[in-house]
């Protein structure tokens, strides 16, 4: 694998860059936007007087090579992933042309390694869209809180790419942060420029934290559409740490980097951009310069960076060297050492979605084609009697600078803005609870519904004491269980295996049932290798039923959920949760976690179970035994990201059936998890299997791991919608369980790996070079889906970010000249220091939260 040298030292050094190359804030999709903004005062210096003046737009994106929209799209190995991107099914044709469906853009680029200095630059504008500077041209300095969870510049590295899917979801919490800009033009034939401040911490030497800023200034003298395909423009920025006192430590460079586009002597337009870590350029810097025709058709360049091959923690860097040039037809890169040259088609490419939303259906009864809402959040004010601190709460939690801490009963405020500035404000009082209870509801698919979808499970191979034990990657093919790959346990990756059927034998000896995890439902799964006393192997089929569980957050008040709950297996010990290690662990071969009552290697009979109490309104979970609550309270390695307990349930409650009819309730739950060869002793495991439903407590020191909510004068708790699972079904009836979390935030498509050329390889095969991790297949606009809670409310998918990679052109190549090497752009002599002074003090609200516009200067 082969991983781009990008700001490893800070993010939000590169959330400058851009600044003044986003226009995605008009909402059109062509990544323009214009209009006029008005104002009675300005800020700075670079206006005096009040102006109305038209903003000046930028291309969103520094694309090397436009997309191609007429282009064909190269077949998939397997069935179940041949989608066509042209496909659309369901009623989408009924929606009006001015619904969200029809309107909102797209966003389509060309993504090819040579062109990797330039992701610097690309990768953070997502940030930048947030801002919607185009807005407030002359409006005076404005904060603009970014959440920068929205932009994930790793996605597509093999390891973290694969590694990332078994994380909790609590990982697609909102984290912001603060940025001062201005945004200023004299008249209709100045320049508009931009002054950025960013404040941020990043690591210092030999660890730990320090402060540091970002300075940015930049300076738009042609829009995008009077001088495409970019504008015209240059843009300045650099990075100090602070003193102790706050003040800019300017003797010391963090890094520095500039980015300008112009036309060349042709009027060809030219890109040009360095950055260098530290004081001055040099070894390892990014450089790269870009000429291309204005329609985009022809064009050539070079590039300078580093780049990283192997996995993380042992990799060996290497400076990248390319000359690239590209007509209607093809794009060929080659290393100026000559130890490579490919040529790549621009007619035939694999494209990758990266982002989806989701639609209201044609019979929506007041909004059809609209975006599906999700109120997951909302902006608060918190003032400490001196200071204005502005935050968020929503479902995953509550998020505040990290100098602010709340607790149970401090009062907050909900923001309302019209175009004079703030006008209204609620008062909320915070409520936290130091752990979550969640449910989860029985769900059941079969193996014909899986074909061809990755199964994630841990097996052994080998006796006792000598077996080898690993995680592996199964899938049904319709006829049998197939090993596709194993996971490495040092870079945690999938390596690829050539494919063997899974003997239920050798392969899962001792093991009545076949427990995995999948992406593609959500969550855990299993279904029964042997009959119920354990006799007989029974054989998989494509009629073989799969039983797992849709999982929900509890609110306060719930009165459906039981007062008292059992626990067999996983049950949490409040006195070891928060340190107290020192009992010793059992002799036996059951792996107990430091969290957990310690247990004897025999499953524990009815009458040695931990009993808890769950008080709704106060949403703590109590044992029992100890009248302790079951909270973590201070951090603890061993559990460093918190504990999660096994099935939970009301003992005595009613709800199972031998036939796994769920309504038909004829056993209580302590009888359905008799073992089967003796009914007097429990088999815990089976609850994830058996009840039509049970709850599992979740508590740690993370935002996401604690329950925060609000409520207002009257007691009335304000909630937050969880993501939405919906069931998608794509053209070889295959089901995936996915979880939408809002505009663009679709996820639980499974992944895999591609090389520079794009095509299928081995995420752990660090010989081949270049790997990059992408999801398996692409979702059809058009797509229906449905909620999975319901069955019945249909959504259709849309794409909202598409990359497209060019394949191999072979003998079609049609560039056979020589490639021109261009000189790099000198850094020394190019950069132009910032100097835009000190960050302007500003006390109103934040003017965008999340890329929303909050209110009007």
């Amino acid at each position: 694998m082969i991983k781009r040298k990008i700001f490893t030292i800070s993010t939000a050094f590169i959330v400058a860059v851009g600044l003044a190359l986003s226009g995605c804030s008009s909402g059109t999709g062509d990544g323009t936007t214009s209009g006029t903004t008005t104002t009675t005062t300005t800020t700075g210096t670079d206006v005096v007087g009040a102006v109305t003046v038209a903003a000046l737009s930028i291309a969103e994106r520094v694309s090397v090579i436009d997309a191609n929209s007429s282009a064909s799209s190269s077949p998939k190995a397997k069935a179940f992933k041949a989608l066509t991107d042209n496909l659309a099914l369901g009623a989408v044709a009924d929606l009006a042309a001015t619904s969200d469906y029809n309107t909102d853009p797209q966003f389509v680029w060309v993504e090819e390694r040579s062109t990797g200095a330039f992701d610097s630059v690309n990768e953070i504008l997502c940030y930048i869209s947030q801002t919607k500077y185009d807005s407030f041209v002359n409006r005076g300095a404005y904060i603009a809180q970014v959440d920068t969870s929205k932009c994930d510049s790793g996605r597509d590295s093999a390891g973290g790419g694969e590694s990332s899917q078994n994380q909790s979801s609590g990982s697609n919490a909102a984290t912001y942060e603060y940025w001062t800009v201005n945004v200023t033009r004299a008249d209709a034939t100045s320049p508009m420029y931009f002054n950025v401040w960013v404040n941020q911490n990043q690591e210092g030497p030999g660890g730990g934290t320090m402060e540091s800023q970002i300075l940015i200034r930049g300076a738009v003298t042609a829009s995008a559409a009077d001088s495409p395909p970019y504008g015209l423009f240059t843009m300045n920025f650099i990075g100090h740490p602070k003193n102790a006192d706050g003040s800019l430590d300017t003797a010391n460079i963090l890094f520095k980097g500039f980015l300008n586009s112009v036309l060349d002597a042709a009027g060809d337009a030219s890109i040009e951009f360095g950055q260098k870590m530290g004081q001055t350029f040099g070894g390892g810097s990014e450089l790269a310069t870009l000429y291309r025709a204005v329609d985009g058709t022809t064009g050539s360049g070079t590039v300078a960076f580093e780049e990283r091959f192997g996995p993380e923690g042992g990799s060996t860097e290497a400076a990248a060297l390319f000359d690239f040039a590209f007509d209607a037809d093809s794009f060929k890169r080659q290393k100026q050492d000559g130890t490579e040259s490919v040529c790549l088609s621009r007619t035939t490419f694999d494209s990758t979605v990266w982002r989806y939303s989701l639609y209201n259906d044609e019979n929506h009864a007041t909004d059809p084609g609209g975006r599906l809402a999700i109120n997951s959040g909302m902006p608060i004010l918190y003032n400490d009697g001196a200071t204005d601190y502005y935050g968020w709460v929503g479902f995953w939690g509550l998020w505040f600078p990290d100098d602010v801490t709340l607790t149970t009963g401090t009062t907050v405020s909900k923001l309302e803005w019209g175009n004079a500035g703030q006008t209204t404000s609620t008062d909320y009082s915070v409520f936290i609870s130091g752990g979550k209870l969640k449910k989860h509801t029985k769900q059941t698919v079969t193996l014909g519904d899986l074909v061809g979808v990755p199964l994630s499970w841990w097996g052994c191979t080998g006796t006792y004491p000598n077996d080898v034990c690993g995680e592996y990657r199964v899938e049904w093919d319709g006829t049998d269980l197939v090993k596709t790959a194993q996971r490495d346990n040092t870079t945690w990756v999938w390596v690829d295996l050539s494919p063997t059927v899974a003997l239920i034998e050798t392969d899962f000896t001792g093991q009545w049932d076949f427990w995995f995890w999948s992406e593609a439902l959500r969550g855990n799964g299993r279904f029964p290798l042997r009959t119920s006393d354990g006799t007989t192997y029974l054989v998989p089929a494509t009629g073989t039923v799969v039983t797992f569980y849709l999982e929900e957050m509890i609110y306060p008040g719930d009165a459906t959920v039981p007062a008292s709950l059992v626990c067999f297996e996983n049950c949490p010990d409040p006195a070891r949760i928060n340190g107290d290690l020192s009992a010793s662990f059992p002799d036996s071969t059951w792996e107990v976690q430091p969290n957990i009552h310690l247990q004897t290697g025999v499953a524990p009979a009815a009458s040695t179970n931990y009993t808890y109490t769950y008080d709704t309104n106060a949403m703590t979970l109590t044992e029992d035994s100890s009248g302790s609550s079951v909270v973590q309270t201070s951090a603890n390695s061993a559990i460093e990201w918190g504990i999660w307990t096994g099935p939970m349930f009301d003992l005595n409650a009613s709800d199972y059936d031998d036939d796994n009819d769920i309504n038909t309730p004829n056993l209580t739950n302590l009888a359905a998890l008799a073992c089967d060869w003796d009914t007097s002793s429990t088999c815990a495991w089976q609850a994830q299997d058996r009840l039509s439903s049970y709850y599992t407590w979740e508590t740690g020191m993370e935002p996401w791991s604690k329950f925060t909510v609000l409520k207002d004068a009257s007691d009335v708790f304000v909630t937050f919608d969880p993501p939405i699972t919906v069931e998608y079904t794509n053209a070889s009836s295959v089901k995936f369980y996915l979880e939408y979390g809002g505009v663009g935030d679709l996820w639980g498509i499974p992944g895999k790996c591609v090389d520079e050329n794009g095509a299928d390889a081995d995420c752990n095969d660090w010989t081949t070079g270049f790997i990059r991790w992408v999801p398996e297949f692409n979702i059809p606009d058009g797509t229906p889906v449905t909620n999975a809670a319901d069955g019945t409310t249909i959504y259709y998918v849309k794409a909202m970010e598409k990359e497209q990679r060019m394949t191999d052109a072979g003998v079609g190549c049609t560039i056979t000249d020589t490639i021109t090497s261009y000189t790099l752009p000198d850094p020394e002599t190019t950069w132009v220091d910032p100097a835009i002074g000190g960050e302007p003090a500003v006390t109103d609200p934040p003017a965008v939260v999340g890329g929303e516009v909050q209110r009007t200067l």
